[in-house]
């Protein structure tokens, strides 16, 4: 879990993030995204293209199952520097932000940076969890037939004292509760996997998610 924070240069900004947060609040989400690109300087194109995926029928004729995802996973992988879902990874502005927040990360918090870029391997079990999907307004899926699924992948024994929740896309189906042995490769927040042997199923698998707040 992440808590993100707002910084205000003045109070006219703090007011237009103030109308932005109402707009939403409204279900106004056009007038809202227009206005949060532009207090968080984000470039126009994304914006457009970011309004445009509110709709489920856009999203349901540009992209199949397996390539919306597949495009979530290549932007935390090739552009891990943005805070915002670029209107594509070869968007000109967003490459160029990209690469600035990179020197200002790496000159001003190098030990993050390094912690942040730096591959690190593991071998552990995995145990298969539930896909991610997406429904229209009426509550059906958006690709009832599928090509590929982004699961969610559990770590079945602790890493460094804490369990990880995996994302793993994948063009087959696999069967909730099956624990694989894996390689985990980490880097910049983003999991490579590559699963191996089968070691057993879970039947009614139940997996549920606490907060805790340490004293």
């Amino acid at each position: 879990m992440w808590f993100a924070y707002d910084l205000f240069a003045d109070a006219k900004l703090r007011k237009l993030f103030a109308k932005y947060e109402s707009l939403l609040r409204q279900g106004k989400h056009t007038l809202a995204d227009t206005l949060g690109a532009q207090l968080y300087g984000y470039p126009s194109c994304c914006q457009n293209e970011y309004t445009k995926e509110h709709d489920m029928n856009y999203l349901k004729n540009k992209y199949t199952a397996h390539a919306f995802y597949k495009k979530l996973h290549d932007v935390d992988l090739k552009l891990p520097f943005i805070f915002h879902s670029p209107c594509s990874l070869s968007c000109a502005t967003t490459k160029s932000m990209n690469k600035r927040h990179k020197y200002f990360v790496r000159k001003f918090a190098p030990k993050f940076y390094t912690s942040f870029t730096s591959p690190y391997t593991f071998t552990t079990e995995l145990i298969v969890d539930t896909y991610a999907y997406l429904c229209d307004d009426a509550g059906k899926t958006l690709w009832p037939v599928r090509d590929g699924y982004d699961y969610s992948l559990l770590t079945r024994k602790p890493i460094q004292g804490k369990y990880f929740l995996l994302s793993y896309l994948t063009r087959k189906k696999l069967r909730r509760g099956t624990v694989f042995k894996a390689v985990v490769t980490v880097q910049q927040d983003v999991p490579r996997i590559v699963l191996g042997k089968k070691v057993k199923e879970f039947k009614n698998l139940f997996h549920q998610r606490r907060l805790y707040i340490q004293p």
